[in-house]
């Protein structure tokens, strides 16, 4: 499916930078009157469906109309997109980039607990799948054997998903991550400065 805010983007570039911002909802109920014969209380949801199903030439001229007179209300009182945008931008990165810096001896003994309590579970589960393959296991009931399966799988996929965790924590979801949200911090402070 399309993205319906980068098709606004693409046609009014003002009403597409409001969409991806705290200001959405301006952006929307212009779409809301344009798509709804002037009705300007209809959901994102419902303006979304109405940009990707009923976008005719003469809805993208409105469109643009709408967009470009709202441009000049926004310059004229002295607002500054851009600035907006790159305030988001720092203050996301600022409450972002420490994340991994921050570390006592409660969260990274809590780290090695969840991963020692990974390995333990993840041996006694192959161990134990590994003696009912060689039949030193005997299976009385296979109702239970099924019911003990379905919890022992939970309780593996639990656990294994808490280790995933703890190794994003201290690591980053993949080996470059640390170093490209810093380059990212760093090149929007200059940019800013």
């Amino acid at each position: 499916m399309a993205d319906w805010k980068n098709i606004v983007k693409q046609i009014a570039p003002t009403l597409g930078t409001l969409l991806g911002g705290p200001m959405a909802g301006t952006a929307v109920t212009a779409l809301s009157k344009i798509f709804f014969s002037g009705d300007e209380s209809k959901s994102e949801a419902e303006v979304s469906q109405a940009v990707l199903s009923e976008l005719t030439p003469d809805k993208i001229v409105e469109i643009k109309k709408i967009d470009n007179e709202h441009e000049q209300f926004m310059a004229k009182i002295g607002f500054d997109y851009a600035k907006l945008n790159q305030e988001t931008e720092v203050a996301y990165i600022n409450d972002t980039q420490d994340a991994r810096k921050y570390k006592d001896d409660n969260t990274f003994f809590l780290g090695i607990a969840i991963l020692i309590m990974f390995a333990l579970t993840m041996f006694a589960s192959l161990y134990g799948a590994y003696q009912l393959l060689i039949g030193g296991l005997k299976l009385a009931d296979a109702s239970i054997v099924a019911a003990v399966s379905g919890f022992i799988g939970s309780i593996v996929g639990y656990v294994a998903a808490n280790a995933q965790q703890v190794v994003s924590y201290f690591y980053g979801s993949s080996a470059g991550s640390k170093q490209k949200t810093d380059a990212l911090a760093d090149s929007v402070k200059n940019i800013v400065k």
